[in-house]
């Protein structure tokens, strides 16, 4: 903690007496990070604390490896086109090798 804020009772909420301004407290990707709310009201400090944490949590969110997994609905998009590709380049080659096999008179 750091030593030249006080802490207020709600979690990651700090005050720094020499100005009087209200802190947010908070870890992202390992790395502890003060972000001064702007404000030296208490009610005003809450609600921003709150808007922050929300920004934290989806700023992790996106950085998670869960972000690159596929939803059953994007597999079977992909399924469904790589189907159409194949069954297109197999009757390219069915229709070559069938014209090969024709006997020339």
């Amino acid at each position: 903690m750091n030593k030249t804020m006080a802490k207020v009772g709600t979690e990651g909420l700090y005050l720094k007496p020499s100005s009087k301004t209200y802190y947010a407290q908070y870890r992202l990707h390992g790395t502890q990070h003060w972000k001064s709310l702007k404000t030296k009201v208490l009610t005003q400090a809450r609600v921003r604390l709150r808007k922050k944490m929300v920004e934290v949590e989806k700023a992790r969110l996106r950085a998670s490896p869960s972000a690159d997994l596929l939803t059953l609905g994007d597999c079977e998009t992909i399924l469904f086109f790589t189907e159409c590709s194949l069954v297109r380049t197999f009757r390219h080659a069915e229709d070559h090798v069938s014209t090969e096999r024709t006997p020339r008179n």
